[in-house]
């Protein structure tokens, strides 16, 4: 068992010398948990882990109270450890992939989801799974698309500015004419980038949508 697997196992299970049966410490857990006490049960999951660790079983059970109480990262590991033991158990990468959305972690949340449904074909999971990548690609588009507004939003408040420094008033005529020459051709410049970013947003516009139309 890795290091940080060992040193989670005993932070869980205490420094407790006693010894009792692996039927007992697993027993004491189960009852603990019916009756809501997490942090009991997963003392007691730890404690018959140290004597047990491939007891896959027990690491979805401490998984599970770990993650009632909130400690997510525990949870995973756990979660993790019983794949690593089992990984041909689909409810088991299915609780991983709610777990991974709690935690925002939504590419591997489609990862166990997708491993799920390969193990076992559940409408209720595919229909997440389409729900869950609609969603994250959608997410992809909008932060592609709001990268490539930067620039060119950039350049159209120059164009702007530019018009409305042309028409500023409390110049004299002279003034105007005299100044008129450099800043068109400053605009014409302007203009031209524009045009370029504009394009250049187009195509990229276009191949995401080509992405996203992808299956």
């Amino acid at each position: 068992m890795k290091r940080w697997f060992k040193r989670l196992i005993r932070s869980l299970a205490g420094q407790t010398k006693s010894v009792r049966s692996r039927v007992h410490f697993s027993a004491l857990g189960d009852a603990a948990r019916k009756r809501g006490d997490w942090g009991t049960a997963s003392r007691y999951y730890a404690l018959h882990l140290q004597e047990n660790a491939e007891d896959f079983g027990i690491w979805v059970q401490l998984g599970h109270s770990l993650k009632e109480q909130g400690l997510l990262d525990q949870a995973d590991m756990a979660y993790g450890q019983g794949n690593r033991l089992n990984e041909n158990e689909a409810e088991l990468w299915l609780h991983r992939a709610h777990l991974s959305k709690q935690r925002q972690d939504f590419d591997a949340a489609c990862d166990y989801f997708k491993r799920s449904y390969a193990l076992e074909a559940n409408p209720d999971v595919a229909r997440e799974l389409n729900t869950l990548e609609d969603m994250v690609r959608g997410r992809h588009q909008s932060s592609v698309e709001a990268r490539n507004a930067i620039p060119v939003m950039r350049s159209m408040d120059i164009y702007n500015g530019a018009m409305v420094d042309l028409r500023m008033p409390g110049q004299t005529s002279t003034d105007a004419l005299s100044d008129t020459s450099g800043k068109l051709r400053a605009l014409e410049d302007e203009n031209d980038r524009l045009k370029k970013l504009l394009a250049t947003s187009v195509l990229d516009a276009a191949a995401m949508k080509g992405l996203v139309g992808q299956t």
